[in-house]
């Protein structure tokens, strides 16, 4: 691999290398813009679209939703057909989708240390201009036909971006044999990475900006779905009657199958608490981030066990807490105009613990796991482009982003992931997620 340095000087020759203006920048950015698109010869079309990401960066902010307001997408204004409806939601994505993926180019393009130049993050950054082209070169909305081509440019556009989280994670490794090679020269794993926060906090916006993007997208598609094949209590992406029981079941035996595969083996779950709770949310959320909890539980108490010659395995134990109660019938659906405000018994929290005894982890280290730079993780990253996360299923396991990603999709809603851990004993995991389905987004 080039050395920061060569890659550095190295001229581009496509437009996704091309910086976004900062702030201060803004008032000459057009100067700029103009000078450096005339020595690299960039067509004119290219350079009206930098000017779009340049304009959309500086002067649109994204437009935080909530559960409630994704609920809402076609059940508004009742009297209209659902045609118009679904004219009206594709008209606020075509220029929502434009505002939010300007502002993920500009994050991709100051990404510190460097990581902004290697060569995994400059093909997602491609992926992303090559996205928000398609969005600003389609005409207006104002047709059923218009949103059908609208809605087949999205399926695109989610297709497209795929397999992000196992690029990130690889241009992630591309800097550390940067350090390793050029700077340090020393081994990757003599390097302590964890002085480099800011490498942490602007992946932090970064991924917590793909998960909106996804949800904002992925919340579209289903809808169409839904419109041919309704689901029971589903509004797009949006379950009116989650059940953490169900979901958690369902992780529980993900997370056994993959235990059985790598390890020969797979402690037993308990599951106690309220098994009759339910509240309005992104099931494919909870799942991930429940997924995530129990693989890891499962990974140290086999790893402890073997270490300490006990056996048998002891059990994971998984509570959940919490009395939220949707009034929302039985019928929920396209056509019912759901309102969480109708809830007869409101709380604050739904809470899920999930406690191990595999040794807990040594408080100098708890920082770690929320790390994108720490991974005890031997997985090849050079040949795997399968989809990190799609609408159905969950990411692809051992890229060691697992915690800190769980964390960003419980506070994507307004929750919280959080760990207390003994050293020699085990580990409890707290997951806290809001009753409330008014909570907009948290964009960072």
């Amino acid at each position: 691999m080039v050395s920061l340095r060569r890659i550095a000087s190295r001229r581009f020759s496509t437009v996704a290398s091309l910086p976004i203006c900062s702030a201060d920048q803004h008032m000459d950015s057009n100067i700029k813009f103009q000078n450096l698109s005339k020595v690299l010869k960039i067509p004119y079309d290219e350079r009206q679209m930098l000017h779009e990401i340049n304009f959309f960066n500086h002067n649109r902010k994204p437009t935080p939703l909530s559960l409630h307001k994704l609920t809402q997408a076609l059940t508004y204004n009742q009297h209209l057909p659902i045609e118009k409806r679904l004219i009206h939601n594709a008209q606020f994505l075509h220029n929502e989708l434009s505002v939010r993926i300007a502002g993920v180019i500009s994050l991709l393009d100051q990404m510190p240390y460097g990581l902004n130049l290697m060569p995994s993050v400059r093909i997602i950054r491609g992926w992303y201009y090559d996205s928000f082209v398609d969005l600003r070169s389609f005409g207006l909305i104002a047709t059923e036909r218009d949103q059908q081509r609208f809605t087949r440019m999205l399926e695109q556009i989610y297709d497209r971006h795929g397999s992000t989280l196992t690029t990130v994670c690889r241009g992630v490794k591309e800097l550390k044999e940067e350090f390793s090679k050029n700077i340090f020269k020393l081994p990757i794993e003599h390097i302590d990475f964890s002085a480099y926060l800011s490498i942490h906090d602007a992946l932090d916006k970064f991924y917590m900006s793909r998960i909106g993007l996804r949800t904002l997208i992925g919340h579209h598609l289903e809808l169409h779905k839904q419109l041919v094949e309704p689901q029971h209590d589903y509004i797009g992406l949006v379950c009116t009657k989650t059940s953490p029981w169900d979901i958690t079941e369902m992780a529980i035996d993900s997370a056994r199958y993959m235990s059985m595969r790598n390890f020969g083996n797979a402690p037993e779950v308990k599951i106690t608490g309220n098994k009759d709770l339910t509240f309005p949310y992104i099931p494919s959320h909870l799942y991930y981030i429940l997924f995530e909890l129990l693989k890891n539980s499962m990974r140290a108490e086999i790893e402890h066990s073997k270490k300490t010659k006990r056996y048998p395995l002891q059990p994971i134990q998984v509570v959940i807490a919490g009395n939220c109660s949707s009034s929302v019938s039985s019928s929920s659906s396209l056509n019912v105009n759901y309102n969480p405000s109708n809830k007869p018994h409101e709380c604050e929290d739904v809470s899920i613990k999930v406690s191990d005894m595999g040794g807990g982890i040594p408080r100098s280290q708890l920082a770690n796991v929320w790390s994108y730079l720490y991974t005890t993780s031997s997985t090849d990253l050079t040949a795997t482009d399968a989809p990190d996360f799609d609408r159905e299923t969950a990411p692809l396991a051992g890229l060691g982003v697992g915690l800190p990603l769980s964390k960003l999709y419980a506070r994507y809603l307004g929750g919280e992931v959080q760990l207390a851990s003994m050293e020699g004993y085990g580990t409890d995991a707290y997951v806290h997620l809001d009753c409330k389905s008014d909570k907009l987004e948290n964009l960072l």
